[in-house]
């Protein structure tokens, strides 16, 4: 008599999608983007999609993310983490050393669709550690550059971030003004 097989299973995978604070975050479709991409890539290696988790208008140098979390929560044994790129699990080498050890204890493993290299050896290892390295260093270019021309904006007396300070109101071109309903606030403190 011959054994019944069962027939195989198709791998799963959750998909998980990133992307940074920006102004205009209600309307980003970034992670809708993203999501579409990882599902592309999980049709061709033959994975069956069984959650998206979404962290919209997060840092990557966070770790308090629990969309990230409840997607390696959601992996079992054999099971992917699918993400566009290294860079939307972490922009830091530490947290995505974290990340990848989280992922292991699942039985788990992680597939990103955009740069990436083929295999598990040190050699390949050493290179994503080098990635993370680039991708937590140029985190640290762009906010040093954002902090810098913020200052510059604000010496310049351009308003910057939502609200004006006290006594001070916008005016054309978005410059601060005395707010002429703030009698003597705005002004200087020494007499």
């Amino acid at each position: 008599m011959k054994k019944k097989t069962k027939p195989k299973q198709k791998p799963k995978c959750v998909i998980y999608t990133r992307f940074s604070p920006r102004r205009n975050a209600g309307e980003s479709e970034s992670c809708e983007v993203q999501e579409a991409y990882c599902r592309r890539h999980a049709g061709r290696r033959g994975m069956e999609v069984k959650a998206v988790h979404h962290d919209k208008a997060v840092s990557g140098k966070e770790e308090d993310r629990p969309n990230l979390w409840g997607s390696i929560d959601e992996l079992r044994k054999g099971d992917v983490l699918v993400c566009w790129k290294w860079d939307r699990l972490a922009r830091n080498v530490y947290l995505t050393e974290c990340i990848k050890r989280a992922v292991a204890k699942q039985g788990a493993r992680i597939e990103v669709v955009e740069g990436d290299v083929e295999g598990d050896g040190p050699e390949q290892e050493m290179i994503r550690q080098v990635l993370a390295a680039f991708a937590e260093y140029e985190r640290k270019v762009v906010s040093a550059r954002t902090k810098y021309a913020m200052k510059y904006h604000q010496s310049n007396g351009r308003r910057v971030g939502r609200f004006a300070p006290y006594g001070v109101q916008a005016g054309p071109e978005q410059r601060r003004e005395a707010d002429p309903r703030r009698k003597g606030a705005g002004s200087s403190c020494s007499h």
